[in-house]
């Protein structure tokens, strides 16, 4: 009979129970999705990457924002945040990568941020300030004001300065149901930002006609991002979701692991690496583990240090991960390496 307890998340250590026979144990630390729209959008734009993430098994949480002030966004997309559980990558579009910038500080929890299309403001620096010294986009001259201070997109300009690589029968949807953002967001800002201290991606439109693309280049080589440049609009999210989605996984690593007998398991976060310290509990039980790692270049990989017994351990340029099997105890490292 065979007895097993096998949990782990970030952090977290635990003991699996021995066996004499072959049984398949899986453990997985997949991080959970936070998606944050931007200004003239809502969190339904996001339906086409979700259901790709949700397709490979992640778990998904979009946000909707009043987009009243960038404290009360930053508020809002927090909690959400902060009510998930074990590691999570936060994801923001537009104007909403200003909120994410401002809502995953000081949570150990949030191992990654993606940018698409997105403001990265640095501490104390406005989206107004950020963006002096680029050439206005058009979507500035498509902003109408309302008498309570909302600013909304020209329905009849919506399409080309959106989403241009979209149907218009989309863009036209997107226009009617657009949500306005106030205008003093853009002065606004933020007292302390994450990607100081949390590794950074960015998805950069190289066809976007609402923020600058070289604003886009500027905030991402700031922020140290690892910038990813596909063409499209500012919506890429919508017109290439496969793309997006694609960058979203690679920000999120996690690991699996099989084995037939007992193990000491660790989860360790080390920077975008994740590693499984393995250690028999009996160095006479028969040992043996495979673990896979999605997110693996094979110019990344390298065998582990092994404490003891057999391995084995390979990459291929053509699967996304690496593997290795082991027999005695081991260090595996696994993870999305930059």
């Amino acid at each position: 009979m065979i007895a097993t307890a096998l949990t782990t998340l970030a952090l977290a250590s635990l003991a699996v129970a021995s066996t004499t026979s072959e049984t398949h144990m899986s453990t997985q630390a997949k991080p959970s999705i936070v998606l944050v729209h931007g200004a003239f959008a809502n969190a339904s734009g996001w339906g086409p990457v979700i259901a790709l993430l949700q397709k490979d098994g992640y778990t998904v949480s979009a946000v909707e924002n009043p987009l009243e002030s960038l404290d009360g966004d930053v508020a809002t997309t927090k909690r959400l945040i902060d009510a998930q559980k074990g590691p999570v990558v936060v994801v923001g579009h537009s104007y909403g990568g200003a909120v994410i910038s401002g809502a995953a500080v000081g949570n150990p929890n949030v191992k990654a941020l993606v940018y698409v299309a997105a403001y990265v403001p640095e501490a104390g620096e406005s989206i107004a300030k950020m963006s002096e010294g680029f050439s206005a986009p058009p979507l500035l001259t498509a902003l109408l004001p309302d008498a309570a201070g909302f600013l909304y997109i020209d329905r009849a300009k919506f399409h080309d300065v959106f989403g241009a690589d979209i149907p218009a029968a989309q863009a036209q949807v997107m226009a009617v149901s657009q949500k306005p953002l106030h205008n003093s967001t853009f002065t606004a800002t933020l007292p302390a930002v994450a990607w100081k201290t949390t590794p950074s991606y960015f998805i950069l439109p190289t066809e976007d006609r609402a923020i600058n693309p070289d604003l886009h280049r500027f905030a991402a080589k700031r922020a140290n991002a690892k910038v990813t440049e596909l063409k499209g609009s500012h919506v890429i999210f919508l017109s290439n979701p496969e793309a997006v989605a694609k960058v979203i996984k690679e920000a999120a690593p996690w690991c699996s692991l099989r084995t037939t007998s007992a193990w000491w398991i660790r989860l360790r976060p080390s920077g975008t690496w994740r590693e499984w310290a393995l250690r028999p509990l009996s160095p006479v039980s028969p040992l043996w583990a495979d673990a896979r790692c999605n997110s693996w270049r094979a110019s990344s990989c390298s065998p582990p240090g092994i404490g003891s017994g057999r391995r084995r351990w390979g990459c291929s340029s053509s699967r996304p991960h690496c593997w290795l099997t082991i027999s005695g105890g081991s260090h595996l490292k696994c993870g999305a390496a930059k």
